[in-house]
């Protein structure tokens, strides 16, 4: 931005300054304005300086972005590595448990079998005991049949014979 220094001060001037006051004053503005403005060449270098920073943070970022990926295939690979342990371990806890169940199902096979034997067993002896029981008690009731028989029969003959004499 430029600024005509000569017009201020007769502006100055002409508001009753004095003319050392009004050059003063104007060269101050006029330095003022020049010094903190920016220059094209200022302007193109600060657009080079941006550009460059643009540029590097770019590629930083294309780093990072590098990095991460690398990160992310590092943890993807621990997963697979991970689930693929415990897909083994889990394998391997679930063949001991099915022999471990094989194991117990056999045994209680076994434990069934022998129980059934016993059973078995038990009511074979029952059962013989209950017939020799029934035997006992059948020639009991013959014995008792037979002595009731013969003695009806004993008293029926004495009374045909009684009859018999009587008549």
């Amino acid at each position: 931005m430029s600024v005509d220094t000569l017009a201020l001060a007769r502006d100055l001037r002409a508001a009753n300054l004095g003319q050392d006051q009004a050059e003063a004053i104007a060269f101050a503005i006029g330095r003022a304005l020049t010094e903190g403005a920016a220059s094209k060449a200022d302007l193109s270098e600060t657009r080079a300086d941006l550009k460059a920073d643009i540029q590097e943070l770019r590629a930083e970022l294309h780093e990072v972005r590098a990095e991460l990926k690398a990160e992310i295939q590092d943890v993807r690979a621990e997963l697979k590595s991970d689930i693929q342990e415990l897909r083994a371990e889990l394998k391997s806890d679930i063949q001991e448990l099915r022999a471990e169940l094989k194991s117990d199902i056999q045994e209680l096979r076994a434990e069934l079998k022998s129980d059934i034997q016993e059973l078995r067993l038990e009511l074979k002896t029952d059962s013989a005991s209950v017939r020799t029981e029934l035997k006992t008690a059948i020639e009991g009731v013959k014995s008792t049949l037979l002595m009731w028989f013969v003695g009806t029969m004993l008293a029926f003959s004495g009374f045909i014979i009684a009859v018999v004499k009587f008549l």
